[in-house]
């Protein structure tokens, strides 16, 4: 669930990307994916089933084009951009 705290809404049609670093015969990319109006994955969790596994992952969340298409105002290169969340 992607919120934008900024504007106090859900961050509707964020895209976003989970990628698994580890174990290293597992890493690559787990999905693309772009939040619906309520700043939701559809189909549910991107983890579920065999898919669900032990390991490092990465969430990248590209806020700089998510404000850029709300019309948010920024000069030269945005504050927050490409952010990346790794857990696991």
């Amino acid at each position: 669930h992607v919120l934008d705290t900024a504007s106090g809404c859900p961050a509707a049609k964020m895209r976003i990307q989970l990628s698994r670093l580890s174990p290293p015969e597992a890493a690559g990319i787990v999905g693309n994916f772009v939040t619906n109006d309520d700043g939701r994955l559809e189909g549910g969790p991107a983890l579920k089933g065999k898919d669900f596994s032990v390991g490092t992952y990465e969430w990248t969340f590209y806020v700089g084009d998510y404000f850029a298409s709300m019309g948010t105002f920024t000069s030269g290169q945005p504050f927050l951009d490409v952010i990346p969340l790794r857990f696991g």
